[in-house]
C-alpha cells in the first residue's frame, strides 16, 4: 500500500495500471482525484481510492427532510438556512426557499399571513432543486414550525389550538405548526 496527498483533477494513474474506486473518476483513460485528500494505492488488487481530507457536504435532494432557521418570512416567500439534513448536521450553508401559501388560505377579505416568522426553527421537505434553488414544502402535517419564540418578549411558545402562546407574556401568534411542535430535538 502506498499513500500520497492528492488534489481534485490530479492524475493518479492510467486505467491500465490501476482501477479507480471511491474519490476518483476516469477521464480519457486516466484515473483522477475527485477530492482533496490522500490517495491510497492498493498494490495487491491494483486499485486507487482517495479519502477526502474533510467530509463532503451533502446537497439536499428531493424527498430529504431538512431543519433550519428562518431568515426571512413573508406571505409569499420564506427563506431558511438549512442546518440539518435527514437528521445529520450540515455546515454547507444551504438556503432553502418556501413559495406560495402552503395550504394557508386567508379566507374572503382577509390578508394572507406568513406561515412562520424570522428566527423560527422550521422542519420541511425538499420538493425540488431546480435552477440551483432548494425548494421546500411544509404543506404536510409533519412539517412546519417546530420551535418558535415570542415577537414581543422573546419567550418560548407553547402550542394552543393551532396557535402558539408565549409562556412569558401570554401573547398569541399564528404559525403553521408541525405535528411534533415542541417535541423535536434540534
Amino acid at each position: 500500500m502506498k499513500r500520497r496527498p492528492s488534489l481534485p483533477g490530479e492524475k493518479l494513474a492510467v486505467a491500465e495500471e490501476f482501477e479507480g474506486r471511491d474519490g476518483t473518476y476516469l477521464a480519457d483513460g486516466v484515473v483522477r482525484s475527485q477530492v482533496t485528500g490522500e490517495a491510497i494505492y492498493e498494490m495487491v488488487d491494483r486499485t486507487i481510492k482517495v479519502i477526502a481530507r474533510r467530509p463532503l457536504t451533502k446537497l439536499p435532494r428531493t424527498g430529504d427532510v431538512v431543519i433550519g432557521t428562518v431568515d426571512t418570512a413573508t406571505p409569499n416567500v420564506v427563506n431558511m438556512t438549512i442546518q440539518n439534513i435527514n437528521g445529520n448536521p450540515t455546515e454547507g450553508g444551504f438556503t432553502g426557499m418556501l413559495l406560495g401559501d402552503q395550504n394557508r388560505s386567508p379566507g374572503r377579505g382577509r390578508r394572507k399571513k406568513a406561515p412562520c416568522k424570522a428566527s423560527d426553527i422550521l422542519k420541511a421537505t425538499v420538493v425540488s432543486n431546480k435552477n440551483a434553488i432548494i425548494h421546500l414544502s411544509i404543506s404536510e402535517e409533519q412539517y412546519g414550525v417546530i420551535r418558535a419564540s415570542c415577537s414581543y418578549c422573546g419567550g418560548l411558545f407553547k402550542a394552543s389550538n393551532g396557535q402558539v402562546e408565549c409562556t412569558r407574556c401570554g401573547n398569541f401568534e399564528e404559525r403553521k405548526l408541525a405535528a411534533t411542535y415542541g417535541e423535536e430535538s434540534i
